[in-house]
């Protein structure tokens, strides 16, 4: 039995640029999923990941982009791998005001 692997679409939102941003929200407004609405998220996360599989594939449409599942996405989230830099996750860093 022969498997195929599959690439994941590398959704990375620091480069995209805010032309892209706004298209992004464009999109998902314009299908009836505002940001602001229930699941919005999902429908902007469709909405990059739609943005980047076209630069490479201009056949790719938003309605490919929202049949991906999760696992299908490479999410890269550079504020939280910054967070991880400055505190490797024990106690939250003392506040200088506070003394604790």
């Amino acid at each position: 039995m022969v498997t195929e692997t599959k690439t994941k679409i590398r959704v990375d939102a620091n480069e995209l640029t805010l032309a892209e941003h706004a298209e992004a929200a464009e999109i998902a407004a314009a299908s009836g999923h505002p940001l602001d609405a229930p699941g919005g998220q999902f429908y902007s996360v469709a909405a990059m990941a739609f943005l980047v599989q076209r630069r490479t594939d201009p056949t790719f449409t938003y309605e490919q982009a929202l049949a991906l599942k999760m696992g299908d996405l490479e999410m890269v989230n550079n504020d939280e791998e910054k967070a991880r830099a400055v505190n490797n996750g024990g106690a939250p860093q003392p506040s200088p005001e506070s003394g604790t």
